[in-house]
């Protein structure tokens, strides 16, 4: 999936999550949860020079990323774990009053982007050594297609669905 429709699919799984969320009440915790959803919707792609997340952050920090196979380490069951754990430790340490939520954001994200990709052509590799894992009826469109860009629109209207629900249920939070 291109990076747009990364960050609309994630952002829509993170508002039906938020719910289930007791804990992530105020106005701030909700701003520090999806600023967390939309990087950690474009986190796994770091191993990719020419993705946004790659762009958008300083070289030293890509420096090594880069030099992974895409689709590869950061698209894998110990790529998540191993990454996430890292941003849960960089969370509380910089983060420290909203590092769960901006932990359980970053996670959502990053859960999202993955679940992107393996209904792709491509698929993912989540086992090293094994094949690659593909999942349902789209399993067959490819990234930047006029068939992701079909799910983008319908995305993006269910979006603006939530956001105006979102909008009505939330504007009185303080």
């Amino acid at each position: 999936m291109t990076y747009k429709t990364h960050i609309i699919s994630s952002v829509i799984i993170a508002e039906i999550i938020l719910p289930l969320t007791p804990f992530i009440k105020d106005k701030h915790q909700i701003l520090f949860y999806f600023i967390a959803v939309f990087f950690g919707s474009l986190f796994p792609d770091i191993d990719e020079p020419l993705s946004k997340i790659s762009k958008m952050l300083p070289n030293f920090v890509t420096y090594f990323f880069n030099k992974l196979k895409h689709r590869g380490f950061t698209h894998n069951v110990f790529g998540i774990f191993t990454i996430n754990i890292f941003f849960l430790m960089f969370f509380y340490i910089i983060i420290n009053k909203y590092f769960i939520v901006c932990s359980i954001g970053f996670f959502i994200g990053y859960i999202s982007h993955l679940f992107g990709d393996i209904v792709t052509y491509q698929g993912l590799v989540l086992i090293p050594g094994k094949k690659a894992t593909r999942l349902g009826v789209f399993k067959h469109f490819l990234v930047g297609s006029r068939n992701e860009s079909i799910i983008y629109l319908l995305f993006l209207i269910v979006q603006i669905l939530i956001a105006i629900a979102f909008y009505l249920t939330y504007r009185y939070i303080t």
